[in-house]
C-alpha cells in the first residue's frame, strides 16, 4: 500500500495556510488563522503558488514556480486529480482524512454489501474512500456469474462539473464500473424523491455548504434548511444502519450544535455519538489549524 496521504500541512497564520500537495508547496487563504505563522517566512517564500483574494472579490494565483494544470495526490490507494481553481480550491479537503479513516473502519468491519448516500459530495473524497474500503472487503462488486447483491454508492451534488470530476477520479482508481451512481441534483430534492421511491441506506454522509443553489435554482441556507434535510435523511436509514456522518465548515457553527442535530438518532436507535473540531495538525506544523466541525453517529451493532 502507498503512504497514507501524499499531503502535509506545514504552517498557518496571517490568514493563510501553507500545505504540500504531492511535490507542490501551496499557500492558500485560511481566515480563521488570525495568529502569526509559526515557521520562518523563508519557507513561505518557497511556495510554488500563492492564492490571494482580490480587493473587489474573487482572487487568483501568483506563481513562483510552475505548477501543472492538473496533478495527482493519493490517500491510501485512492488517487485524486487536483486543479488550481479560480476560487483557491483544489478538489480535495484534506481535513476530511480522519473522517475517511472512520468510514473505512466502519465499512471494513461490515459482513454484507452496503448502501451509502453521499450528499453535497463534491469531487468524491468520501465516495472513493468508502468504495476502496468496500472493494478491499469484497463487497463492491457482485461475484462473477452470481446474482449476489453488491454495494451501492450514491454520489449527489448539484454542480455537474464537480460530479464529472468525481467520476473521473473514480475511473482513474479503477472504481467507476462497480456500484457507483453519479447524480446531479439538489440534495434535499433527491432525498425526498428517494423517500418516495422507498429506498433505504445503511450509511449517510453530508457536508452541507453555508449557502448553495440546486440544479434548478433551489436555494439552500444551512441555518434555515439543515434540520429539515436531516429529518428526511433519518427517514432514509435502513433497519440496520451502520452510521451517519455530518460535517460543516460554516463559521460560527460549533461541534455540539452538530451533535444536537444528530441527537434524534441516538435517542431512537442507541449507538454512539461523538463530535469535535476538524483540525489540521502535523509534526512539521507548530500550530493546529481549525477547519470546521464534525458529528458522527455509529449504530450499536456496527
Amino acid at each position: 500500500m502507498n503512504a497514507p496521504f501524499d499531503y502535509e500541512y506545514l504552517d498557518s497564520g496571517d490568514g493563510a495556510r501553507l500545505e504540500r500537495f504531492g511535490e507542490y508547496l501551496l499557500a492558500r487563504p485560511a481566515p480563521v488563522a488570525i495568529w502569526r505563522p509559526g515557521r520562518p517566512r523563508a519557507l513561505w517564500r518557497e511556495a510554488h503558488a500563492t492564492f490571494s483574494h482580490g480587493t473587489s472579490g474573487g482572487g487568483g494565483w501568483t506563481f513562483n514556480r510552475p505548477v501543472p494544470d492538473r496533478f495527482e495526490v493519493r490517500w491510501r490507494d485512492v488517487a485524486f486529480e487536483l486543479r488550481l481553481s479560480g476560487l483557491g480550491h483544489l478538489g480535495i479537503f484534506p481535513e476530511q482524512a480522519p473522517n475517511w479513516e472512520w468510514l473505512r473502519t466502519l465499512v471494513s468491519a461490515a459482513d454484507r454489501p452496503l448502501k451509502l448516500l453521499n450528499l453535497f459530495a463534491y469531487t468524491g473524497g468520501t465516495t472513493l474512500a468508502v468504495a476502496a474500503a468496500l472493494a478491499e472487503a469484497g463487497h463492491l462488486r457482485a461475484p462473477a456469474g452470481r446474482k449476489s447483491p453488491a454495494s451501492d454508492i450514491c454520489h449527489v451534488d448539484a454542480v455537474r462539473s464537480v460530479v464529472r470530476w468525481a467520476s473521473e477520479n473514480a475511473t482513474h482508481c479503477g472504481l467507476n464500473d462497480a456500484g457507483l451512481r453519479w447524480i446531479v441534483e439538489d440534495a434535499h430534492k433527491y432525498v425526498q424523491n428517494e423517500i418516495r421511491r422507498e429506498r433505504r441506506y445503511d450509511l449517510i454522509v453530508l457536508d452541507p455548504p453555508t449557502f448553495g443553489r440546486g440544479r434548478q435554482g433551489q436555494v439552500f441556507k444551512l441555518e434555515r434548511d439543515l434540520a429539515a434535510l436531516l429529518d428526511d435523511c433519518f427517514a432514509l436509514l435502513s433497519r440496520e444502519p451502520l452510521g451517519f456522518l455530518l460535517t460543516c465548515h460554516t463559521p460560527g457553527i460549533v461541534a455540539p450544535a452538530l451533535a444536537n442535530l444528530l441527537a434524534p438518532l441516538l435517542a431512537s436507535r442507541g449507538g454512539q455519538l461523538e463530535c469535535g473540531d476538524s483540525l489540521q495538525t502535523s509534526p512539521e506544523a507548530p500550530l493546529p489549524l481549525p477547519c470546521g466541525v464534525f458529528a458522527r453517529w455509529r449504530a450499536r451493532s456496527s
